[in-house]
């Protein structure tokens, strides 16, 4: 991959805000939470995939994370790094896998 295609490929950003719950209106976290607990409730249309709300998947990676030892990367991860190391001369050395 040439850095032309590099950049198209990787089009992306971050943007992380803190807010906190307390300035929009009183009990608002109240009910927000119990927002997120009847969308949690919903009947899902597909029962493998019950609803979630934000911080839901990422809540799990987590715990998926926690109970491995260790982040889990995608092949595609790897496979970027494992090239990276290649070009800069670097030792890679993966772990055998868990899962």
């Amino acid at each position: 991959m040439n850095g032309a295609d590099l950049v198209s490929a990787i089009e992306l950003g971050q943007c992380f805000v803190a807010i906190d719950p307390e300035c929009f209106a009183p009990g608002f976290p109240i009910r927000l939470q119990e927002f997120c607990d009847e969308t949690r409730n919903l009947t899902p249309i597909n029962p493998s995939k019950p609803p979630q709300v934000p911080g839901d998947p990422e809540r799990a990676h987590m715990n998926m994370c926690d109970e491995l030892g260790g982040i889990v990367y995608k092949k595609k991860q790897l496979d970027h790094l494992k090239n990276l190391a290649d070009r800069l001369g670097v030792i890679m050395r993966l772990v055998e896998d868990k899962i």
